[in-house]
């Protein structure tokens, strides 16, 4: 997890372009996409971390409208800082590259964010199977109620109503089989235009988001028992008023760690 203030998470779901199938759009993403990051990775200092979570087949989770999302990717882009993601965006070298492998629609559902709290209840299985490839991810959007306020000068949560979350979740998640839970609050720029102008992240909607949650599991069928129990879903469902949790966006699948430079 991501501990210096100043880290971001670029967090970007993707829906495959229209005609593509299960196969293609699996290869697209999960291979050469996944060889064109880890390559620029190498030759990108501030690019800390790089995770996919790939959501096909939809598993059979309704919570969150995770089984109806038409969103087939999840990509987590951990940075050493906003300033540097702009910097990074802003250089010759991307601009080079920038939307050359086109296999999604123009992206719309995003966020950056900084962790603000977690709950780890197996640590030694936890780190095991994340560092093995090997875990299972929920992934959840979740938008301001407000939709006029997108500045990280107004949080969505203050950090009071942060650790009930994770108080809640930490009850909810004692002898499951979840094994890890973070919430990220969305900390996008007050202005994206200046940050994303010219590349293809410009059609995103930042600052909707309130934040964002992450669920491990070892397998799916521990995230699909997990959230089908009702009065656990009961609870994830209770949410502070200054967010909208008609809106939530769950993506699901297993995560594969692509950059790790922690």
């Amino acid at each position: 997890m991501a501990n210096n203030p100043k880290q971001i998470k670029m967090c970007l779901a993707g829906e495959r372009i229209k005609g593509f199938s299960d196969e293609e759009f699996a290869h697209e993403f999960s291979v050469a996409h996944a060889a064109i990051t880890k390559a620029s990775a190498e030759k990108t200092p501030p690019l800390l971390g790089y995770r996919q979570i790939l959501a096909i087949p939809k598993p059979k989770i309704s919570l969150f409208g995770t089984d109806k999302s038409t969103w087939d990717s999840q990509a987590i882009l951990l940075w050493s800082s906003i300033d540097d993601l702009s910097s990074t965006l802003k250089s010759e070298g991307y601009r080079a590259n920038a939307g050359k492998h086109i296999f999604t629609e123009p992206p719309s559902l995003a966020s950056i964010c900084q962790v603000a709290g977690e709950s780890t209840f197996d640590s030694a299985t936890a780190n095991s199977i994340i560092e093995q490839d090997s875990s299972y991810m929920m992934f959840v959007y979740i938008p301001r109620a407000d939709k006029t306020h997108k500045s990280s000068r107004d949080p969505a949560l203050t950090d009071q109503e942060v650790a009930q979350r994770v108080e809640a979740i930490s009850k909810i998640g004692a002898g499951t089989d979840l094994l890890r839970y973070v919430i990220n609050r969305d900390v996008g720029p007050s202005d994206p235009h200046e940050v994303f102008q010219g590349t293809p992240f410009i059609s995103c909607e930042w600052g909707v988001m309130g934040v964002t949650e992450q669920y491990w599991f070892k397998h799916e069928e521990a995230a699909t028992s997990f959230f089908a129990d009702e009065a656990g879903t009961e609870l994830l469902g209770q949410l502070p008023s200054s967010l909208d949790g008609t809106g939530c966006v769950g993506i699901a699948g297993r995560e594969t760690v692509l950059v790790d430079k922690l």
